[in-house]
């Protein structure tokens, strides 16, 4: 063993598979540890390559976790396109059921490369709008991105917020910002990814989960 005042760990074996160096809680040695997978954890990635109705993200379906596990939820779509021009759209799941009541508010909010702003707002409608304006379709070289954050906590209406960025399907550059609640207080335990129309040709769609 070569201690820590010689250049060395001062430690007395190789440790385990998996661990990690750390120094120790009273900061005077080093220590072997699990590794720490960070507070964002992967649960389920769908890739879609052919024509798509939806995507749904479903709670012991495919790895996803979708309880009292996590408050937050991070969903992030790349390489996005469709059959024709359309926007994102989104309902939860309660059981594993579609809601589709009018209980779905948001605020969305477009800026595209000439400075004008596009809007879009409902606070009585069947599904949330993720952007104000179109997502590239399938024909395009165009390529764009959505990130979302969900929050479902028992007891409280769901929450949603959303950037997205890149082309839109109306070939602008623009940068799309939303927010929204589902007015309800169910237990939501999933939520599915659809369009106003068309279907989803194209895209990644990758679930996290985030603890605080």
């Amino acid at each position: 063993t070569v201690p820590v005042a010689k250049g060395g760990t001062g430690l007395t074996s190789l440790g385990s598979a998996g661990k990690v160096i750390q120094v120790n809680s009273g900061g005077n040695a080093l220590e072997f540890a699990d590794a720490s997978s960070g507070s964002m954890t992967l649960l389920q990635t769908q890739t879609v390559s052919s024509s798509t109705a939806s995507v749904t993200f479903v709670n012991g379906t495919g790895g996803a976790v979708i309880d009292s596990t996590y408050k937050l939820y991070r969903l992030l779509i790349t390489d996005q396109h469709s059959s024709q021009q359309e926007v994102i759209r989104v309902r939860v799941l309660v059981g594993g059921s579609e809601q589709s009541g009018s209980h779905y508010a948001y605020s969305a909010q477009s800026r595209r490369q000439d400075n004008n702003v596009y809007s879009s707002y409902n606070d009585t409608d069947s599904s949330w709008r993720l952007q104000s304006r179109n997502m590239p379709n399938n024909a395009s070289n165009q390529n764009a991105f959505t990130d979302c954050y969900f929050s479902f906590v028992d007891g409280r209406y769901a929450a949603v917020y959303c950037n997205s960025g890149g082309w839109n399907g109306n070939n602008e550059i623009a940068n799309e910002q939303m927010g929204g609640a589902w007015q309800q207080t169910s237990t939501v335990n999933g939520f599915k990814i659809f369009l106003g129309g068309g279907t989803i040709s194209k895209g990644t769609f990758s679930l996290y989960g985030i603890t605080q």
